[in-house]
């Protein structure tokens, strides 16, 4: 639901990004904020 909502509001394209990496990150804004490319692991 949440992230239909996402897709069809009128939010800036970059918002949408970041609120859909907390929802599938399980994280808080600010721990995404500070994270680095080095904390994810694109290989799973």
């Amino acid at each position: 639901m949440m992230w239909q909502a996402l897709e069809h509001s009128r939010m800036a394209p970059k918002n949408k990004i970041f609120l859909k990496l907390c929802l599938f990150y399980g994280c808080r804004n600010g721990e995404l904020r500070v994270s680095e490319k080095e904390h994810f692991n694109f290989e799973k």
